[in-house]
């Protein structure tokens, strides 16, 4: 849709890392931030340093894509459902570890 305007989008990395903080762009509504469940929602839950409050801090426009999302554990693990490997880990805390690609 034409509002009369000529919009240039110019990508930019200036991050070197998490997104730990508020970003400081003018809520102008001429800056987007593409963000990812790591960086608006996994990050602030699990580091310290984290100052972002992703509802406090951001205004969501769009969903713009969706990723399956897969949990697997070792055969050898006793769970066969996300409902037995909560209990599980509630169970034994500080005993299992986990891994994911990028948090």
């Amino acid at each position: 849709m034409n509002r009369g305007r000529c919009i240039r989008l110019r990508g930019r990395i200036p991050l070197k890392g998490p997104l730990l903080r508020p970003p400081t762009a003018p809520p102008d509504g001429y800056t987007l931030l593409l963000g990812s469940s790591g960086s608006l929602t996994i990050n602030p839950v699990f580091s310290p340093l984290a100052t972002i409050d992703p509802l406090r801090d951001f205004s969501y426009t769009s969903l713009m894509s969706s990723v399956p999302m897969v949990l697997s554990v070792h055969p050898s693990v006793p769970a066969r459902s996300v409902q037995e490997f909560i209990a599980l880990a509630k169970a034994r805390p500080g005993r299992l570890t986990m891994g994911s690609a990028g948090v």
